[in-house]
Parts: structure tokens; C-alpha cells; sequence
């Protein structure tokens, strides 16, 4: 077997032959990560570049050099109005964006591709490279996901289908519940939605108007509901990646779902990877994404990146969603090898350019470093503009996170943007200043406190989940 770095480099050249000499168009995204996935390409020998950006968003800009741009704001009440109205701008482009694209590529030999999470499947009539199929889109839906579970053997938390009529709803809350409350799970009617922007926690004190705002969020946008008991612990989600060959199944990644008192809204702030759930936690995840992805396969002729998301509870994990996609928590791919264009590694696994990469390879490269070194933060979408980025060095004094003074060794970077939402709040933790092991939760929620002190965000009070597995 190859050492990783080979595999790694064998990864990049993969990469590099498919895309050297080649102009390419990033469309679908903000401009400040579509400068940073324009910086990686470049790398690869490719551009010239246009970014067709739905907004300018949090992060470093790309410069003139790097590439041309195209700016058309999308203004968004939460992900996924954001998501779903830029799926309709790239079906229905306006003049300008039209003019740029055509003088950008007059022969249409440019590589397009949008982020891969999605569904766009052209620009100006040259097709996406990688785009997600329609039918492995509409397999992301929380009201049906259960079958494929059950058809592979992976237990699961109980639950019922009901109709979005509060009636309905709280009759099988009243049925499911088994004291800590019940999780509510819109449909994709309208297509895939994600970040809880669906999910409503019901607790067993929870008041008639946190139930009619439920009930309200489903309105009009979904036709069922999935009802199941709320499971107390920390989320956490599994990749697989299905290859040519196999599926490769790696490691846990939490997501950062905190609580707002009294609050039916689960606010995902984040993902990483320094929590460490028990071993056979961690087995039981490994062994479901490997038959998941396996169906996916055989079923749906499914190629690339899903994610398998669920709970680390009392009687250990239990999966609440399956989605066929990239995942934000993948991410920690990207920190380990900055010289692998990770979305486009699985863009070229969707269109069978990627024969050659074995899914021991993928498993080979990613689970010794990932356990190693660890990646990630929290974030969360505001309310409150603001014009550009900023950013402070920020450390920790005891459960609080403070500014650090100059000759203080920070633990991370707060750092706060523009977002189509309005504004946007990022912590990135320095992984050699974090603990292994224990969930991240209660740092974020430090770091989202500071931001409300620093910049009057408007986030408010948070609570992490808590850890009744026990494992630390």
C-alpha cells in the first residue's frame, strides 16, 4: 500500500490532468470562497477564471489577477431561501451575467463547475461538471430516509409520518415522546433542505406559541412531517465516499447543533472533528456508511461524497438523515492536504473520471491524519450587515473566550463578514490549542458570546448539547 503523501500526490496529479491549460468558470457562490477554490485550481496549472458570485461574502477576496467576476446579490431569510433562490438565478440569469459568461468563454471550451451540494446542472447552456443527479437529490428527504435503513440493517429511532396539521402533529409527538420531547423534520417538497432550517426540537414544556411557530415553519413548504423522539447527546455525522471499487468510510465529524432556551429552533453552528465518540460508537458509524453508500451505489449508480447524520446518545448512535452530497464537515479533507482540490476530486468521481482512486486509497489517506490532526470551528448566519471581513486573534480564559492581547498565544480567529443573509460569524480553532476527545459545542457557544459582545451580532444566549454517553 502507497504512504498517503503519495496517495495524496497522486490525487493532485489526477486533479491536474484534468484541468491544466483549461479556463473555468466558478459559478454559484460568494466571491470570497470562490476566490479561495479559484486560488487551488490555479495551483493545478488552470485559468484563466471567471467567478460568478451570488454576493461578496466573509473571507480573503480574490484580486484581479487571480480572476475576472461577475456580482449579482441574492438577498435571503435563512440557507435555505439562500440556496434555493441562487438555484433560480443560475436557471434564469440576468443581462449581465449573460454578457460576462459569453465574453468570458465566446467558444465555450470552459470548465464550469458550481459548489458541489449543488443541483444546478448549467450555465448559459454549458453543462456543470460534477452536478449532482435529480434523482440522488430527491433521495434527501427526511420523511423517507428510514427505508434505506431499514433496507440495509442500521437501527434508527422510531418515528411516524404525519401530515403538516398541528392536530397530526402533536398527537404523534404525544405518542413518541419519551420524556425529553420530540424532533419535527420537514419534507423536501421544495427540494433538499439542511441546517436545521426544518427541524423543530418540541420539548415537553413547550408552549403554544414555540408550537405554532413550528407548525408555521412547515406551512406551505412541506406537505409531511417526520415525527421522532428528541435523543439527547452530540450530533455527529460519518462520510463515505463511494469510489469505482467501494466505499470508503471515514471518520466522525460533529455537528455543532446548539440550543437556544426555551427555543424550538436548533441552531447549527459548525462541524469539526476533535469529539471522539466511544469506539464501537465509532465502529457501528463506519459499518452503516459502508451498506449506505453500497445501496447508494448498486440502487442509484450514486458516485462520490454523502454524509450519514445522527446522534452519539445514551444507548449510542443512531442516524436521523441521509444525505447524498458534500458535506460541510468534509472539510477536514481540504485542511489535511491543501494540495488536493477536494470538491473536484468528488465532481470527477460523479463523472467517472476517477477510476483510478480506490476506496482503500481514500481510507488510507484520510483516517491516520484526521485522527492526528484535527480541523474545524463554528459559525452562524445573522441578522445584523456588515460590510467587509474582520477578524480578531481570540483565546480562551477559562470557559470564556476573550480577545488576545499581542503577546498572548491566541486559540483561534473570530472573525465576522458579509452574507446574503445579512451578516456571517466564524470561529476557526487552532487544532494544537484543542483537546481531543470531548465535544467542541461549548466553545462555540463561547465564541458566538464574544461575537455578540464584540459586534452586537444579536445571536443571544446558547447552550451546548450535552455528552450522556459518558466517554469523557
Amino acid at each position: 500500500m502507497e504512504d498517503r503523501h503519495a496517495i495524496a500526490a497522486r490525487c493532485t496529479d489526477m486533479a491536474r490532468r484534468l484541468i491544466e491549460g483549461r479556463k473555468v468558470i466558478v459559478a454559484g457562490t460568494l466571491l470570497a470562497p470562490g476566490g479561495a477554490w479559484v486560488r487551488g485550481l490555479r495551483e493545478l496549472g488552470a485559468g484563466p477564471f471567471l467567478i460568478v458570485a451570488t454576493g461578496i461574502g466573509t473571507g480573503q477576496l480574490p484580486s484581479e489577477d487571480e480572476a475576472a467576476w461577475v456580482v449579482h446579490e441574492v438577498a435571503a431569510q435563512d440557507t435555505i431561501d439562500e440556496f434555493r433562490q441562487v438555484e433560480r438565478l443560475m436557471a434564469d440569469l440576468p443581462p449581465e451575467i449573460v454578457e460576462a459568461v459569453e465574453r468570458f468563454d465566446p467558444d465555450r471550451s470552459a470548465l464550469v463547475v458550481f459548489p458541489p451540494f449543488s443541483s444546478s446542472r448549467e450555465l448559459c447552456g454549458r453543462a456543470a461538471y460534477g452536478a449532482r443527479r435529480p434523482e440522488w437529490v430527491a433521495i434527501e428527504d427526511k420523511t423517507t430516509c428510514d427505508a434505506l435503513f431499514d433496507a440495509v440493517g442500521v437501527r434508527r429511532p422510531p418515528n411516524e409520518i404525519v401530515a403538516v396539521e398541528r392536530d397530526a402533529q402533536l398527537a404523534a409527538a404525544a405518542r413518541l415522546d419519551q420524556g425529553a420531547g420530540t424532533v419535527w423534520s420537514g419534507d423536501a417538497r421544495d427540494g433538499f433542505n439542511g441546517g436545521g432550517v426544518f427541524v423543530r426540537w418540541i420539548r415537553p414544556d413547550a408552549d403554544p406559541t414555540a408550537i405554532d411557530e413550528a407548525v408555521a415553519r412547515f406551512d406551505g413548504q412541506c406537505d409531511h412531517v417526520r415525527v421522532a423522539p428528541f435523543v439527547e447527546g452530540i450530533p455527529c455525522s460519518i462520510h463515505g465516499i463511494v469510489c469505482t471499487d467501494g466505499v470508503a468510510a471515514l471518520r466522525p465529524v460533529e455537528m455543532v447543533n446548539l440550543r437556544a432556551p426555551g427555543a424550538s429552533q436548533l441552531h447549527y453552528a459548525g462541524a469539526a472533528t476533535f469529539f471522539d465518540p466511544p469506539a464501537e460508537d465509532r465502529d457501528e458509524m463506519r459499518e452503516a456508511v459502508r451498506r449506505l453508500g453500497t445501496l447508494l451505489a448498486e440502487e442509484h449508480g450514486f458516485r462520490g461524497t454523502f454524509t450519514v447524520d445522527g446522534i452519539v446518545g445514551a444507548d449510542g448512535w443512531v442516524p436521523t438523515e441521509l444525505n447524498p452530497r458534500f458535506g460541510a464537515g468534509i472539510g477536514y479533507f481540504g485542511a489535511q492536504y491543501p494540495s488536493v482540490p477536494v470538491p473536484l476530486v468528488h465532481q470527477m468521481l460523479v463523472e467517472g473520471d476517477a477510476s483510478e482512486l480506490r476506496a482503500a486509497d481514500v481510507e488510507a489517506l484520510l483516517l491516520p491524519a484526521a485522527d492526528d490532526v484535527r480541523w474545524g470551528g463554528g459559525w452562524s448566519m445573522i441578522r445584523k450587515a456588515f460590510g467587509e471581513t474582520e477578524s480578531v486573534r481570540v483565546r480562551f480564559d477559562g470557559a470564556r473566550m476573550v480577545v488576545a492581547g499581542e503577546d498572548e498565544i491566541s486559540d483561534g480567529e473570530l472573525l465576522r463578514g458579509p452574507n446574503a443573509i445579512g451578516g456571517y460569524v466564524r470561529v476557526n480553532f487552532h487544532p494544537e490549542r484543542m483537546e481531543k476527545g470531548p465535544s467542541i459545542a461549548p466553545k462555540v457557544v463561547a465564541a458566538l458570546a464574544l461575537a455578540d459582545e464584540l459586534w452586537d451580532a444579536g445571536i443571544g444566549p446558547l447552550e451546548p448539547p450535552r455528552d450522556v454517553r459518558g466517554a469523557f
